[in-house]
């Protein structure tokens, strides 16, 4: 069995304020979710958001099942072209952030993690958007 992560990001603004979020199943039971986190990043463009739910996501599961098996899905098509060397990543920032995925990938074991693009309809990232929003709505509202 694997886990299947669903990640997102979302800014007001781009750049603006922007927050992450994954939510995780180990199964392919609509009810099996895990666990989910979701947290503010402050003034970032969209892309940056999208990096930090795979990396928080990851980390998460590099400290608490690092010997699972992981699929993370993310509608982000820039996202998963520059982490699977598809497509040249030449922002600095993005190639910061990835070397953090790729440390964290090396952690669990490159051969346990596959990275997925998938379409924002996608019902796990529309959990994982809704985390990000809510999020957004909490800190922009001071609560």
């Amino acid at each position: 069995m694997y886990s299947r992560v669903y990640t997102d990001g979302a800014c007001r603004g781009n750049p603006g304020d922007s927050a992450w979020a994954y939510v995780r199943f180990d199964s392919f039971d609509a009810f099996s979710r895990v666990t989910q986190d979701s947290g503010y990043i402050g003034v970032a463009t969209n892309n940056e958001a999208e990096y930090w739910g795979l990396i928080h996501a990851l980390r998460s599961l590099a400290e608490h099942d690092p010997g699972k098996d992981v699929a993370l899905y993310s509608d982000s098509r820039v996202a998963i072209r520059q982490i699977t060397g598809k497509s040249v990543c030449a922002c600095r920032t993005h190639l910061r952030l990835r070397g953090l995925i790729v440390d964290l990938v090396q952690q669990i074991g490159r051969e346990r993690v596959r990275f997925c693009h998938v379409r924002r309809t996608e019902p796990g990232v529309q959990i994982a958007d809704r985390l990000c929003n809510r999020t957004l709505d909490r800190i922009l509202a001071g609560t």
